[in-house]
């Protein structure tokens, strides 16, 4: 019984549960793996928008989540402004921990994974526990994903022996599916099915991904799903990768003719884009015989002008200054108000004594300047151009 102790004592790592493991092991090279499924998971839902915008409107929903935290006034949900996801406060925390804070966690526990792998791909959770379990096991992995298009990534492998473990370990086969997704080349891939064995020393390969420099007629996928899995003798890891699907074409950007737009830039550089059938608005006859809408017709004046919305265009009104006459402000007499309460009018007099006293009259005279008031805000002037065509 003596002699088999030792034995024991390497295998009761193995009989940990997972949420044990996932409790007690530290791993940060475990940890971007749920990252990559964050992002697979966003792959199979959008794709309409790169992984880089898709982490800052998830970060800026994130930041607004922990600004509520302070204020107490939490949402029930948080949706993303680019429109790629709508997170419960849980599910936003436990993912914007993973993808937006400086001190990402290394480990997770099961309530952790219970709430992400609502919203993300169950094969990143299945490969963290993994990761977790070979590590405890001894063998080291760290997963490199080029997620700007997952079209790439490199797996780095090595082996430090746990008590009673064996020595070393051997690659016994690496298997990618579908057989042609990946290419991978490496000191790691060449030591599959050979009798080199892993210590721990640092074993890398990279592998790239197959993907459709153009789409058949009907398709829209660039890449099929994809796993590779490297076979050893203390267990198999296996990196997972979502379809890569066709971003929709963008919907086409008509403007319609009629539209006016503020044009910043020289007189010049306005009047070349006469050629692309943009004209100035200052009330210049438009000749262009593309343009049967406008050809022969005034653009409008703008020059000096504001533009304001109403229900039909081509009305005008408004003045740049607003006068008021010249005016004689005429006698008039007030009394038995109890003590005065005007002060500042110079043309103010007390009736007879000019003492102020108590139920005294008093009467105002005299002649009001008239002035014209600015009406004009703080303004930025541009050249307003018509499309004509």
């Amino acid at each position: 019984m003596i002699a088999l102790r030792p034995v024991l004592l390497a295998l009761s790592p193995l009989l940990f549960t997972t949420a044990q493991v996932i409790a007690q092991v530290n791993n940060s090279n475990c940890a971007p793996l749920i990252q990559h499924g964050i992002y697979d998971t966003y792959r199979q839902t959008a794709g309409s928008v790169n992984s880089a915008q898709y982490k800052f409107d998830l970060c800026q929903a994130y930041n607004r989540l922990q600004t509520d935290k302070k204020n107490a006034s939490v949402s029930g949900h948080y949706g993303l402004a680019g429109g790629e996801g709508n997170y419960s406060a849980e599910q936003l925390d436990q993912i914007g921990q993973a993808m937006c804070t400086a001190t990402q966690t290394s480990t997770y526990s099961q309530s952790d994974l219970n709430v992400m792998q609502q919203v993300i791909d169950q094969s990143a959770i299945d490969a963290y526990k993994e990761c977790v379990s070979l590590d405890s096991a001894g063998l080291k992995t760290k997963t490199t994903v080029r997620e700007a298009d997952a079209g790439q990534m490199t797996l780095d492998m090595y082996y430090v022996t746990p008590i009673g473990g064996i020595p070393q370990v051997s690659v016994k086969k690496i298997d990618i599916s579908p057989s042609d997704a990946f290419t991978c080349v490496g000191p790691l891939w060449d030591m599959q099915g050979k009798a080199q064995k892993m210590d721990t020393h640092l074993y890398s390969m990279s592998c790239t991904r197959r993907v459709a420099a153009a789409l058949p007629a009907g398709a829209n996928i660039l890449a099929p799903a994809s796993t590779v899995t490297v076979m050893t003798d203390v267990g198999s890891v296996t990196r997972s990768f979502a379809a890569l699907r066709a971003a929709p074409p963008p919907p086409p950007f008509d403007i319609p003719i009629g539209t006016i737009v503020a044009f910043s830039g020289s007189k010049e550089q306005a009047e070349a884009q006469t050629a692309d059938g943009w004209w100035i608005c200052d009330g210049r006859t438009v000749h262009d015989n593309k343009s049967p809408t406008f050809d022969g017709k005034d653009t409008p004046n703008l020059q000096g002008q504001f533009l304001m919305g109403d229900v039909s265009s081509g009305q005008t009104g408004g003045s740049k200054t607003f006068s008021i006459v010249n005016q004689t402000i005429k006698s008039h007499t007030t009394g038995g108000f109890g003590d005065p309460k005007i002060y500042g009018d110079p043309f103010t007099h007390m009736q007879g004594s000019h003492t102020w006293t108590t139920d005294s009259s008093i009467y105002s005279e005299g002649v009001w300047q008239g002035l014209n008031i600015n009406t004009v805000p703080p303004f930025y002037t541009t050249i307003y151009l018509i499309r004509v065509r």
